[in-house]
């Protein structure tokens, strides 16, 4: 399985999850917030929009923030990305799932790729 089926496939099970135990009404859009360290390609956006319209998801509402290689960015991107109420962050791992998960302890967050050892635990678990 390549990695844009996989995360995609993950994200769409991280996403039905809320949803249906939420109640949220039928036909509400997904708002999926897209954290990365590095600088936004189209050419991913446009996959990964086609991977989730592929598994069912019809229409997304993507909200990106790209911190072009500044990690220092990273921390007020993410809480950009809470205050738009999005529904879970995607990051690429490395700074951006760390600034995530410093940022929020009830956004769902799914890490594409990641290239260090990262732990989501909460301290002490």
């Amino acid at each position: 399985m390549d990695r844009r089926r996989f995360l995609s496939t993950t994200l769409a099970g991280v996403l039905a999850g809320p949803l249906v135990a939420t109640g949220q009404p039928a036909g509400r859009i997904p708002t999926i917030g897209w954290l990365t360290n590095s600088t936004v390609h189209g050419p991913n956006v446009n996959a990964f929009r086609e991977g989730m319209r592929s598994l069912g998801y019809g229409e997304i509402r993507l909200i990106v923030r790209a911190a072009d290689g500044r990690p220092d960015r990273l921390a007020a991107l993410a809480a950009e990305l809470l205050a738009r109420k999005v529904d879970v962050i995607i990051t690429d791992g490395g700074p951006a799932a760390t600034a995530a998960k410093e940022a929020t302890t009830t956004t769902p967050i799914v890490i594409g790729a990641a290239t260090t050892d990262f732990v989501m635990a909460s301290p002490g678990h």
